[in-house]
């Protein structure tokens, strides 16, 4: 009877593609949350099952769409179908309720463009004031005036379908029916036929959704068939959809997919149900349709208030834009394995160079109880000495005046200098943490710098500084029997409150036949460590300009094609590289010391989508045989066949990651060779996931190739081939 609340939060598509057709398809799909142009391709057709209201829904867009372009609308808004997808409903609407003709085509014309001026308005007044989605709150507004305007405009009448028993499914059980008239309401359609399109294209955009639409339904059907005490065929159509998609909604597009969040969605769709019935007995009072407000005032209810909590736990709200079910799972989990603390303060060494932890948390010595967080650390020789020479003197101490540098941004909330260093085996039992800066960081966050040597301090009280800055020098000053820095965390200025739990970001872990880096550690006893050495040549790689478009040459096991790639800063000030090769998208980021992607979006393969597995991360360094370790969520590494079928069943196990190791060695041309090989194998041999991505520092991206599942994916760099093949002429 009328349309699902589409997702006009979705992600941006980047540089759209070229003529109306993909925008239309779009528009279409924004109905089930979706942004597939197959998905809209269904949904048209299944508008067209009665072909005056889907012509009058055709009407609708294509008028939207032109009055669009005109108003100067032009951009995601058009593009997506998240300003249109409300006006082609209202064209359907009218196209079911009215008597078809002159003016029942007349009427769609300034009914659709008052529901794309509403739809924008909506999207900016919810979306920037109140980070809510519009949802079908533009239709609503305007068809509710539609059905005042019809009875008393001359030559329209209002008209009452009907269906013979095939298309009511009165050979189908009762319950079946049910579902498929529910769904094919969504479009005033309430027929079996065209829930069977319906159906088949939500299996399509969504399998997770499609799980969830029959969980709405199983809610919606004992409530209507036996709470109500009279089932009409409108209450019935109504509780369906409108229940279905708050399950949708709030199991997998708001929120993310868990098998707790079935439970949510369960609770949820009772809540819908219960809006539903209230609202149909309130609203036949007075002659007026339900329609899809149960769905938006639920919805929007559950939005609202799951923001007032303090902690975004169950249920998990989605922290990104919204997208489909299974990108807002695969999102969520690779943040917590990848990015598990990715809004705390992120802390650096405090030092420059090699040093070693000789005593972690809930150490021997002193880091016990109310102070177990604490971390010390020093720097050993070649053979595993702290000093050299004799070690009677504090110079004979290798970390004995190094620079002690600020681990994260902040203001100097207290300086303790002048305190003597002591001879080596000696201590300062009264003033035991001796020379001391402690940082504040935020409300309840300092860091403190302990045991640092006297007048070697270089800050002031209430001065600001930022990472990395030079605090003082390491010394050996109260309780310090040898020249070490003692670091911790701590919720107040003091010095030696009591500690709190620490761990480092970018960290270099040293071993004896390679490095690693560790995005994230808490360094134990014996680990030696060090801060990455940023290589400016290697920054710039991965640095894109937001003007000239990257083109790879790409072969897609034996299919081959240009992709033309953008980096396109968007409305929040995150970066994101878009591919014109089916809108394919990959957010990233240039960290202080390293390259980070999150979960491409779009269709595979793409270029994109091999930068996600061959560069998940990379720290900007580029030390010979430097390793690094990460999980993956990509879509690309699971055939289509296994893919589909798995969603079905993901939001109970979970998508299934890939544990792949990395390592940066030097190729020939002084080219930086990233290569990633996966744990997991196929054979006992041959690795589920092979990479390779090579870097022309200064230049850019030359090349990825990706072997995974034996399926081979290539791309390289067209500019920088022809340079090459340009300069070997030249020679």
């Amino acid at each position: 009877m009328n349309p699902a609340g589409a997702n006009n939060h979705s992600i941006p598509q980047g540089r759209p593609k070229r003529g109306p057709l993909p925008s239309m398809l779009k528009a279409y799909a924004q109905v089930l949350f979706s942004d597939s142009p197959a998905v809209g391709a269904i949904l048209c057709v299944a508008t067209f099952a009665s072909p005056w209201v889907g012509a009058h829904g055709m009407l609708a867009l294509l008028v939207s769409l032109a009055a669009g372009r005109i108003f100067g609308m032009s951009g995601t808004g058009l593009d997506s179908g998240a300003l249109t997808f409300n006006a082609i409903f209202v064209g359907l609407g009218i196209g079911a309720m009215a008597e078809p003709g002159l003016a029942s085509f007349g009427l769609v014309i300034p009914a659709s463009i008052a529901a794309l001026l509403l739809s924008a308005m909506l999207s900016l007044w919810l979306g920037s004031g109140h980070n809510l989605p519009s949802l079908t709150l533009p239709f609503l507004g305007i068809f509710y005036l539609v059905l005042a305007l019809i009875p008393n405009l001359r030559s329209l009448d209002i008209m009452a379908p009907t269906y013979d028993a095939w298309l009511s499914g009165e050979w189908l059980p009762h319950s079946v029916a049910f579902v498929l008239k529910s769904l094919g309401a969504i479009f005033f359609l309430p027929r079996v036929d065209v829930g069977i399109l319906v159906a088949l294209a939500l299996l399509i955009a969504s399998r997770i959704s499609f799980v969830l639409a029959l969980l709405g339904a199983l809610v919606a059907y004992p409530i209507a068939l036996y709470v109500a005490q009279a089932p009409t065929t409108p209450l019935l159509s109504a509780m369906g959809f409108n229940v279905m998609l708050v399950a949708i909604g709030a199991g997998g597009i708001w929120f993310v997919p868990h098998r707790a969040g079935l439970l949510f969605a369960a609770l949820a769709s009772i809540v819908g149900a219960f809006i539903t019935l209230g609202l149909f007995y309130f609203l036949e009072g007075y002659s007026i349709p339900v329609l899809i407000l149960p769905f938006n005032i639920t919805m929007l209810v559950l939005l609202q208030a799951m923001r007032s909590r303090e902690k975004n736990s169950f249920p998990t709200a989605v922290e990104a834009l919204p997208s489909s079910p299974e990108l807002n799972l695969a999102r969520s989990y690779s943040a917590s394995v990848r990015f598990p603390d990715s809004l705390e303060l992120r802390l650096q060494l405090p030092f420059m160079g090699r040093w070693t932890c000789t005593q972690g948390n809930d150490g021997e010595h002193t880091h016990k109880e109310l102070w177990r967080h604490g971390l010390d650390f020093e720097v050993l020789g070649p053979e595993g000495s702290a000093f050299r020479n004799s070690g009677l003197s504090l110079e004979d101490y290798y970390c004995y005046r190094l620079p002690v540098t600020a681990a994260a941004e902040g203001t100097v909330a207290l300086v303790v200098d002048g305190i003597e260093d002591n001879r080596p085996g000696e201590a300062n039992q009264e003033q035991n943490w001796g020379n001391v800066v402690v940082v504040a960081h935020g409300p309840r966050l300092y860091s403190l710098y302990a045991h640092m040597a006297r007048g070697s301090i270089k800050v002031r009280r209430g001065e600001t500084v930022r990472r990395g800055a030079t605090l003082g020098l390491c010394g050996s000053s109260g309780r310090s029997f040898v020249p070490h820095l003692h670091f911790q965390l701590q919720g107040t200025p003091e010095v030696g409150a009591p500690t709190l739990p620490l761990h480092f970001h970018d960290v270099i872990q040293v071993h004896d036949d390679h490095e690693r880096y560790l995005a994230r550690l808490l360094p134990n006893k014996g680990d030696v460590v060090r801060c990455p050495e940023r290589d400016s040549a290697l920054v710039s790689s991965l640095t894109f300009a937001t003007e000239e478009p990257l083109s790879f040459r790409c072969s897609y096991q034996g299919k081959s094609l240009v992709e033309h790639v953008h980096s396109v800063l968007d409305l929040y000030g995150g970066l994101t590289l878009f591919s014109d090769f089916a809108n394919a998208s990959l957010p990233y980021e240039n960290r202080t010391n390293a390259f980070v992607t999150w979960n491409p979006h779009g269709p595979t393969p793409s270029v994109v989508h091999l930068l996600a597995v061959a560069l998940p991360r990379l720290p900007f360094e580029s030390a010979a045989e430097l390793r690094w370790s990460e999980q993956l969520f990509s879509p690309l590494l699971k055939s289509p066949v296994a893919a589909f079928f798995s969603d079905f069943i993901a939001p109970i196990t979970g998508p299934q990651g890939l544990q792949v190791e990395y390592r940066i060695t030097a190729a020939t041309d002084n080219r930086v060779s990233v290569q990633g090989r996966s744990s997991k194998t196929l054979d006992g041999v041959t690795p589920v996931l092979q990479t390779e991505l090579v870097l022309e520092p200064g230049k850019g991206i030359r090349s990825v190739s990706v072997i995974v599942n034996n399926r081979r994916f290539e791309c390289v760099n067209q500019d920088l081939a022809s340079q090459t093949t340009q300069t070997r002429k030249g020679a």
